[in-house]
This record gives structure tokens, C-alpha cells and sequence, in this order.
């Protein structure tokens, strides 16, 4: 895991919000302790190599301005000098 808290989810929390876990895992890579009376009973973790590219950077990088249609031209060229 990179940095995320594992994060301690009741059993029904679990079956009444599974849709929205299950994504959470797959596109965020995030972790879940499951637990059953307050006992851990399970791990629900991202397959390796199953995190989505979105998911991958998530929290980590921040785009400011347009980074698609802009000139870069001039960095490149300050860069080759």
C-alpha cells in the first residue's frame, strides 16, 4: 500500500456499501481491515497490477492549467541548453 491508512470496516458496513468498497479497492488501491463483532476476520486488498491509471496517481499528483493544449516548446528548448 502507498501511504493509505488501512481502513477498519465493519462486516455490515460491508455488505450494506459492497459496491461502492469493492470499487474504492479497485481504483484507489485501497485497503479495508473487515471486521465481525470488532474482531478482524478479513483483508480486502487490490490485486497486484489491477489499480486503474486514475486510481494509480490519485492524491499524489495535481494538474494545474490546461496540461493537453498548451506550448511547451519553450521549456523544451530552455532544456536542451
Amino acid at each position: 500500500m502507498h501511504g493509505q491508512a488501512i481502513e477498519s470496516l465493519p462486516v455490515s458496513r460491508l455488505k450494506a456499501e459492497c459496491l461502492r468498497v469493492v470499487e474504492s479497492v479497485r481504483t484507489e488501491g485501497r485497503e479495508y481491515l473487515i471486521t465481525k463483532h470488532g474482531k478482524a476476520v478479513a483483508r480486502l486488498v487490490p490485486l497486484s497490477g489491477a489499480r486503474s491509471p486514475r486510481g494509480a496517481w490519485k492524491d499524489r499528483v495535481r494538474a494545474i492549467g490546461d496540461i493537453v493544449h498548451c506550448d511547451w516548446s519553450q521549456e523544451f528548448e530552455a532544456s536542451r541548453r
